[in-house]
């Protein structure tokens, strides 16, 4: 389904040095498909960090202007929302399913985007 979208990038040190037993980390990224209600087909839903052994460390989660939000200020594709890792951690912590909860649940805990 998304073909053509980067899935994952690894980050460690330079193998040049020969190095065998140091920590790397891992973003994995999701996207929205068409059956979510707060993104269009191939916008990054989230970005998540994981450890050398797959385990989570944080998400960061995005949400988007769509075809529903028709008569707003944004347009559709454009960056609605943008969760922090400690963003997304506190509104999961508050018992709030980042994914179903409507906007005006979850934007308390978005982190303000400026304008330049």
């Amino acid at each position: 389904m998304n073909a053509g979208l980067l899935s994952q990038v690894e980050y460690g040190p330079s193998v040049s040095g020969g190095l065998s037993n140091v920590d790397y980390s891992t973003a994995v990224y999701t996207y929205y498909d068409g059956s979510e209600s707060y993104g269009n087909v191939g916008d990054l839903m989230t970005a998540t960090i994981e450890d050398g052994a797959g385990n989570p460390i944080g998400t960061d989660y995005y949400r988007y202007y769509t075809s529903a939000d028709a008569g707003t200020t944004g347009y559709v594709g454009g960056l609605k929302y943008a969760f922090t890792q400690s963003a997304y951690a506190e509104l999961k912590a508050s018992g709030v399913d980042p994914f179903t909860a409507a906007d005006s649940v979850v934007a308390p805990f978005c982190e303000r985007l400026l304008s330049i």
